[in-house]
């Protein structure tokens, strides 16, 4: 009698089990057949919301590190090409008598060696100044005036 009683428990946990499970089998596949499909003609459905948010975010941080590798790259090869023209240049100017005269000036010296295209602009602006030493004898910018 007890293993009958015993029987009876165990079939029923068994079938109690199955009706559990296969409501919840139910359940669970029809929202996921709501979330896949969509809620209207014309609509996404929420996957595809979600896929695209995904998406978008993921293909923002390519295009981003891409973006930041290409203006590194390009950024060291202008530092690079600035470099050798600022060599050449000082390597220039060494051999002639602007050389001594920028020996004299290291803070000039120092700009054109980071911008060799200021070189032209130096060189008016030192020519300009050693016409006006020249011509007046004195290097006052304003004029005097007779009274």
């Amino acid at each position: 009698m007890v293993t009958n009683l015993l029987l009876a428990l165990i079939l029923s946990f068994f079938l109690s089990s199955a009706v559990f499970l296969w409501l919840f089998y139910r359940h669970i596949s029809k929202t996921l057949q709501q979330f896949i499909t969509p809620e209207a003609e014309g609509k996404a459905s929420p996957l595809a919301n979600i896929t695209d948010v995904a998406a978008g975010m993921f293909a923002r941080a390519v295009i981003a590190q891409g973006k930041g590798l290409l203006m590194g790259l390009q950024s060291g090869a202008v530092r690079a090409e600035k470099a050798i023209a600022a060599d050449i240049a000082e390597g220039a100017m060494q051999q002639t008598p602007v050389g001594a005269l920028l020996n004299s000036f290291p803070a000039l010296r120092k700009s054109l060696r980071r911008n060799p295209a200021l070189m032209d602009v130096a060189l008016q602006l030192m020519a300009n100044r050693q016409s006006r030493v020249a011509g007046n004898g004195s290097t006052e910018s304003q004029p005097k005036f007779n009274l």
